[in-house]
Formats: structure tokens, sequence, C-alpha cells
């Protein structure tokens, strides 16, 4: 074990970007291995970045052709409004239920 790479984990989330309280909750998760002496929580970076691995979300539709999320085209977006507006402005007597 290098003792260079062992940082607390205010050092660690600061190094990294993150809050500490986002490292405790990641450690609570059991994601980020830690160390306690005494008081203080230690980590390595090696945990860090297995944490931030541990962590990745896989794509949707890994398929490189296509859009990656279903997005109404311009014409749905317009009548789904349209419909809207009109239930919305139609006085109470005259709707069908």
């Amino acid at each position: 074990m290098s003792y260079e790479n062992v940082l607390t984990l205010s050092a660690a989330a600061e190094e990294f970007g993150f809050s500490v309280s986002t490292m405790r909750r990641e450690a609570a998760r059991g994601r980020l291995v830690t160390y306690k002496i005494g008081r203080r929580l230690y980590t390595k970076r090696r945990d860090v970045v297995d944490m931030i691995e541990r962590c990745r979300v896989p794509p949707r539709n890994p398929s490189a052709d296509g859009p990656k999320y279903d997005v109404p085209s311009p014409s749905d977006a317009d009548q789904i409004l349209a419909l809207r507006t009109a239930l919305l402005h139609e006085p109470l007597a005259t709707r069908k239920e």
C-alpha cells in the first residue's frame, strides 16, 4: 500500500470534485471503500476511481444510429398543446364524460 495515495475524505472530495457529504453517502452505500482511524475517514485514490466506475450508468440506447431518447415530433407536441388548451378553456357544462 502506497501511503501517498491515502487521502482524508475531504481531500479526496476536493481533488475529485465531489462534496464531502456525497463521499460519505457513497461510503454508506458501500460504493466507496473508507478507512476510519480515530475520528477521521480516509480513502485511496484508486478507491475513488473504482467508486466512479461502479456508479456508471449505461446509455439507454446503445445504438449509435438512432436517437438516444424518444422525443415527440413538433407536430405531436403541437397537437398535445392544442388539445390541452382546448380542454382547459372549454366550459364545464359542454364537456362530455
